[in-house]
């Protein structure tokens, strides 16, 4: 049994390695993200315009008109976005999990 769970954690570790080193590649191909930061003004310029979109009457737009809007939406949200998520694979979880309970 000892040796079936030796067998699973080495098995895992190497899948986990190969995980990082293939999203750290993926990581590289893709463009450099803007790392500008926000001021308050800024920031409340850009909520007080999604406001603005919130209270207009949307329908008296054009159907291009709400393109826009919504462009304009998508726009802000992209800025108003916070780059410093963390994410952990579904392997790690396992792994975490499974570590926790063989220390108790």
């Amino acid at each position: 049994m000892k040796k079936l769970t030796k067998l699973f954690f080495i098995t895992s570790l190497i899948m986990m390695g190969s995980f990082f080193e293939v999203s750290a590649n993926n990581s590289e191909k893709e463009s450099p993200k803007e790392t500008r930061t926000l001021s308050t003004t800024e920031i409340k310029q850009l909520k007080n315009r999604v406001e603005e979109i919130q209270n207009m009457d949307k329908s008296e737009l054009s159907w291009k008109e709400r393109r826009e809007v919504i462009k304009e939406l998508k726009e802000i949200k992209k800025t108003l976005e916070l780059d410093d998520k963390v994410t952990i694979s579904v392997g790690a979880i396992i792994i975490i999990v499974l570590l926790l309970i063989i220390i108790f």
